[in-house]
């Protein structure tokens, strides 16, 4: 994916997908995704993609100023979850089985951009993929997700009798 994927001025999105925003707005209430500043830009169900941009807080950085590890996998986890509940027509949530991350350069304070895709989603288990880029663009960070689909209807009922 190249940095103009990732234009943070992406087009506006069409009926339907301004639709679906609004959708996954009105559902997705995540305590973690807004301590990682988590906004979602964009989502192509058809495509089964998102867009999101991230704002990293000063406490979540190393002795050296850079976003630690955690945090960086854990937007790579959000980013690529939300295109794979986007692509099962927001029916599903995505437990994360194993996530994989590669550290390609260091993250640093400031809007990061996360690109997530859904690259199958099927009724037992999923592949994904997320990159996180830095404000010129620059390639951060990448992870591959497997994951396993779980019918929201129920992952909501396990929540009420948590």
């Amino acid at each position: 994916m190249s940095g103009a994927d990732i234009q943070p001025d992406h087009q506006q999105p069409d009926h339907h997908q301004q639709a679906d925003l609004d959708h996954f707005r009105s559902l997705f209430k995540s305590p973690a995704f807004a301590l990682l500043g988590g906004e979602v830009l964009a989502l192509d169900r058809d495509a089964g993609t998102s867009l999101i941009a991230f704002s990293p807080k000063p406490e979540f950085c190393n002795p050296f100023g850079q976003v630690q590890g955690g945090f960086v996998a854990a937007m790579l986890d959000s980013t690529s979850g939300i295109a794979a509940i986007a692509k099962s027509g927001f029916t599903c949530f995505v437990p994360t089985l194993e996530i994989k991350t590669s550290f390609i350069a260091p993250v640093r304070l400031g809007r990061l951009i996360g690109r997530g895709q859904c690259l199958h989603l099927g009724r037992s288990i999923g592949f994904l993929e997320g990159s996180l880029y830095d404000a010129d663009h620059r390639l951060l960070a990448r992870a591959t997700v497997t994951c396993k689909p779980v019918l929201m209807e129920k992952a909501l009922s396990r929540q009420t009798e948590a």
